[in-house]
């Protein structure tokens, strides 16, 4: 009887232990959609657009690329390109790597958390002496599942493995026991 105690405990153990590791994790997918800036350095930004054209896995992070089109006192500025990543735990670093028909923007290096499937924040930037700050919003982002993610089996099915190893050992016991 003990045996059968000590595979009950252990298969309950084994089946909290499954259920206690983390959820399928979860990706926001940047390139849905244009994100509209709200930035300032010596300057308003305010009005200026983010895209992502590409977002691309690589180990557990994302290699992304995209463009700023800068817009400052709702006069056209500029496009900035930029290619960087986006890490497993939520943040953008992210360098600007050419200007086209720039008027009075610098390229820059970028940094910020995604905050929401809609919403970056905490955003800077730092280049050309000057820095500033800025956040994105998006109503068209998306929330996808992670293909990477693995599937953690449900609790009722680790449950009914767990009486059925308990079923398996009384059975074997039982057998012994005739037997003799």
């Amino acid at each position: 009887m003990r045996s059968l105690a000590t595979t009950a405990v252990a298969c309950l153990l084994l089946a909290q232990s499954i259920c206690t590791k983390a959820e399928a994790g979860t990706i926001i997918n940047l390139t849905q959609g244009q994100w509209e800036v709200t930035g300032s350095d010596t300057a308003n930004w305010n009005g200026s657009d983010l895209f992502f054209e590409s977002q691309v896995a690589n180990g557990t992070d994302f290699e992304i690329t995209g463009y700023f089109d800068w817009y400052s006192n709702q006069t056209y500025r500029g496009r900035e390109l930029f290619s960087g990543t986006y890490t497993a735990n939520g943040f953008l670093n992210f360098t600007g790597f050419q200007l086209i028909n720039p008027i009075a923007i610098q390229l820059a290096n970028y940094q910020a958390e995604v905050l929401s499937p809609s919403q970056i924040g905490n955003g800077t930037w730092r280049g050309g002496g000057i820095s500033g700050t800025w956040v994105a919003t998006n109503p068209t982002a998306i929330l996808e599942p992670n293909p990477d993610s693995v599937t953690v089996p449900e609790p009722s099915s680790v449950f009914s493995l767990g009486i059925v190893a308990v079923a398996g050992t009384i059975l074997k016991w039982y057998t012994k026991r005739k037997a003799l």
